[in-house]
C-alpha cells in the first residue's frame, strides 16, 4: 500500500508557487512558452466513514509537453515590444524567444511541405504503374483481338503520349509545391531576421 503524503497548502500559497514556478521556466533558454508545461494542485483525500474526503494538503505535478498549439499568436506594441498570452496575462519576449517562436512555427510548416511532397512522389509513382499496367493491358487485348499493327501502334503511342503528359502534370505539380516551399523559406527566414532586430 502506497500513501501519498502532499504538502499543507492554500490558495495563497498555490498562487505563490505558481508565479515562483512561472518565474524559473521564463530563465529557460531555449525558451519554454505557456502552451509546453502545466502546473497542477491535486488535493490529498483522507479516508473517512462516509467515503473519502478532501483535506488541506495537496500534490503538485508539473507536466512538460510538446508544443501542440502553432497558431499561438505574437503580439507587438509600436515601441517594438513583442508579447504572447501566457495563462490569462501576457509576457514579454526577448529577441531570442522571439526567434525560437519563428523557428518552431518555420519547423512545423516545413514538416507539413515536405510530408506533402513525399505524399505527391508517392502519387505520381502510383499513377506511373497504373498507367503503365493499363497499357499494358490495352496492349493484350489488342493482340488478342487480332488488330492491325497499324491501331496498335497508334493505340501505344497514345498510351505513351498520355503516360507523358501525365508525368508532366505531375511534375509540374511537384515543382509548384517545391517553389512554395522556398518562399515560405524564405519568408520565414526574412522573419528571423525581423526577430534578431528586435
Amino acid at each position: 500500500m502506497m500513501m501519498v503524503c502532499g504538502v499543507s497548502c492554500d490558495h495563497r500559497r498555490e498562487d505563490s508557487i505558481r508565479i515562483d514556478i512561472d518565474s524559473v521556466i521564463k530563465g529557460f533558454r531555449p525558451q519554454v512558452f505557456p502552451s509546453q508545461y502545466s502546473v497542477k494542485f491535486t488535493p490529498v483525500l483522507e479516508q473517512a466513514t462516509h467515503g473519502d474526503a478532501p483535506t488541506s494538503r495537496k500534490v503538485l505535478s508539473i507536466t512538460v509537453h510538446t508544443p501542440t498549439d502553432r497558431h499561438q499568436g505574437l503580439y507587438a506594441t509600436p515601441h517594438g515590444e513583442v508579447f504572447v498570452r501566457r495563462d490569462g496575462s501576457v509576457e514579454e519576449l526577448t529577441a531570442s524567444g522571439v526567434q525560437e517562436w519563428c523557428k518552431r512555427n518555420y519547423q512545423k510548416d516545413l514538416q507539413v511541405l515536405q510530408n506533402r511532397e513525399q505524399q505527391l512522389l508517392k502519387e505520381l509513382q502510383e499513377k506511373e504503374h497504373r498507367l503503365q499496367d493499363k497499357e499494358q493491358q490495352s496492349l493484350m487485348e489488342l493482340q488478342d483481338k487480332d488488330t492491325s499493327t497499324h491501331v496498335l501502334q497508334n493505340r501505344e503511342h497514345q498510351l505513351l503520349q498520355e503516360l507523358q503528359d501525365r508525368e508532366q502534370q505531375l511534375l509540374r505539380e511537384l515543382q509548384d509545391k517545391e517553389h512554395r516551399l522556398k518562399e515560405a523559406e524564405k519568408k520565414l527566414a526574412s522573419k528571423s531576421k525581423v526577430c534578431v532586430i528586435l
